[in-house]
């Protein structure tokens, strides 16, 4: 931010410069009045150039710390619900483990009342 403005005041002190210089000189000399004010004309120019690329650079930076929160945020919900899923599923294996072996006691079970009738 002090950078920003150290060099905003850096070049609007060029462009005063060259405007009391261009002045006294416009009196005598219209074509040097002329080049003097084109050169504070490519001056402005370049100086706002400066000033929009800094605020798209920070606009860019802004951005990105932006993306970068939004990412790890998604990442710790979606691996929350990957948790909850795989939580869910060993839930299911263990009851249909479960559940195998109630079959196969069962099975045994009706296998015995087979052979003995």
């Amino acid at each position: 931010q002090l950078q920003n403005q150290l060099d905003f005041l850096t070049s609007e002190n060029i462009s005063l410069r060259i405007k009391v210089s261009s002045s006294k000189l416009e009196d005598d000399h219209p074509i040097i009045g002329r080049y003097a004010n084109l050169s504070r004309q490519i001056l402005d120019l370049e100086t706002r150039a400066d000033k929009r690329e800094k605020e798209l650079i920070n606009a860019v930076k802004k951005t990105k710390i932006s993306c970068e929160t939004e990412i790890r945020r998604l990442k710790l919900i979606h691996e929350e619900e990957i948790d909850d899923k795989n939580k869910q599923v060993q839930s299911f294996r263990e009851e249909l483990v479960e559940l195998m072996n109630k079959v196969k006691i069962y099975a045994s079970s009706q296998a015995g009342v087979k052979e003995r009738t």
